[in-house]
């Protein structure tokens, strides 16, 4: 009998014997914009990537632009070998920063540590 007990039983009496649930914790600041700076890292060498720049060919620099992480600016180094390829003309340039800013800008962090996409 105790076994139809145990599938018929409420779930509240097996979550008051296995323990409260525990919530999602919150990011602080740091961690914040630790995360932030490693989105905007894999966002910046996925779209290289996609462009057809390795990840050896070039380095990235960033700094934050505002005092809470929100913003960044970004200098990618690229090496001069680049520049005499179909990759370093003008308009192919323009491309990968134009799609650089569109990754970027679409991620947003909020203030609970939450992944947003920006609409």
């Amino acid at each position: 009998m105790s076994l139809f007990q145990n599938l018929f039983s409420s779930s509240q009496g097996t979550r008051s014997r296995l323990g409260p649930e525990t919530g999602p914790v919150k990011m602080d600041l740091d961690e914040r914009m630790a995360f932030r700076r490693e989105m905007l890292f894999d966002s910046l060498k996925t779209t290289l990537g996609n462009h057809g720049i390795s990840t050896v060919s070039y380095r990235l620099k960033v700094v934050k632009a505002d005092k809470r992480g929100h913003s960044f600016l970004v200098m990618v180094d690229l090496p001069l070998e680049l520049m005499d390829s179909e990759h370093g003309s003008q308009r192919a340039l323009m491309a990968v920063v134009k799609d650089c800013q569109r990754c970027a800008g679409a991620i947003r962090v909020g203030g609970g540590g939450r992944v947003l996409a920006r609409q």
